[in-house]
């Protein structure tokens, strides 16, 4: 198993300092952690070792030695995970809400879809950050939808160089709590997640983030909208729509109304394969939706 991985930054996050890309790239590690990392010479720039604070530039190339595992990710092939398509290159799964992507020492139960793509395809142990097994990108436990895993290095390496750069589109269905006014917007608040846990918060001095919504259908305190997301801020929609009052119904963290569990699904996902071709997959919306 490889436990180091290097990453090219974009240009768009150049001047932005080491230990924040990196907390904000890799949800699996704090920046606290990540700052000891650095402290102890497991992270380097261009070859060297740095400072946490060193800022950014495009083209640089940061090398993670990551902290050696203790926890020993086992196959699962019971979790309840649904392929949408594969080929040589990628997989698409649909993710079921209450499944967590990865374990971790918050999670050390092997019921996570890394356990499952573990089970079905071995070698994808070898892709990506060390035990992620192939995982690209993130969706919160509670939140269902369309998942892409990468099932060769040349494929990973690709896939996340097209999220870090924005050019992939991800639309997710959500319904809010109350009947939102308007017909269609945009918000554009930035985002800070707190230091100790808690619920992310729209802040000045956030990060940027932008969300945009078309409402579908609207009923009585309930609003089915369509969301686009340009950034991948952890917990976006879900702060985004609370900092204007409509958070998503089910979220209990954000004040959302009663619903059976948290009403987001990612439903599609579109990006550009190394070939050039353009990648579209589509996890429709399970019936609770309809039903609720």
């Amino acid at each position: 198993m490889a436990d180091a991985t290097t990453h090219v930054i974009e240009p768009e996050d150049a001047g932005t300092r080491l230990d924040q890309w990196l907390a904000r790239t890799f949800q699996s590690h704090s920046r606290s952690q990540f700052q000891k990392l650095i402290h102890q010479e497991k992270v380097a720039v261009n070859g060297q070792p740095v400072t946490a604070h060193l800022k950014l530039r495009a083209g640089d190339k940061v090398l993670i030695r990551w902290e050696v595992e203790v926890i020993a990710v086992t196959p699962n092939p019971a979790v309840p995970i649904s392929i949408i398509f594969e080929d040589e290159e990628y997989l698409a799964v649909s993710k079921p809400a209450g499944i967590v992507m990865y374990q971790s020492p918050k999670h050390p139960v092997p019921d996570t879809l890394a356990n499952w793509a573990l089970a079905h395809y071995p070698p994808i142990r070898e892709v990506g950050e060390p035990e992620r097994s192939g995982i690209v990108h993130r969706l919160d436990r509670d939140v269902s939808g369309v998942v892409i895993l990468a099932k060769t290095h040349a494929a990973y390496d690709h896939v996340r160089k097209e999220f870090a750069a924005r050019r992939v589109f991800k639309e997710y269905a959500a319904i809010l709590s109350g009947t939102l006014r308007d017909d269609a917007g945009v918000i554009t608040l930035p985002l800070r997640r707190p230091k100790h846990g808690g619920p992310v918060r729209a802040q000045e001095d956030g990060f940027p983030a932008t969300t945009k919504y078309e409402v579908l259908e609207r009923a009585k305190n309930r609003t089915l909208a369509r969301v686009h997301i340009e950034t991948g801020r952890m917990h976006q929609i879900r702060a985004h729509f609370a900092a204007i009052g409509h958070p998503v119904a089910g979220d209990t963290l954000y004040g959302g109304v009663k619903a059976p569990r948290l009403m987001l699904h990612a439903e599609k996902l579109v990006f550009t394969d190394r070939n050039g071709n353009k990648r579209e997959f589509i996890n429709p919306a399970p019936k609770e939706f309809k039903n609720i």
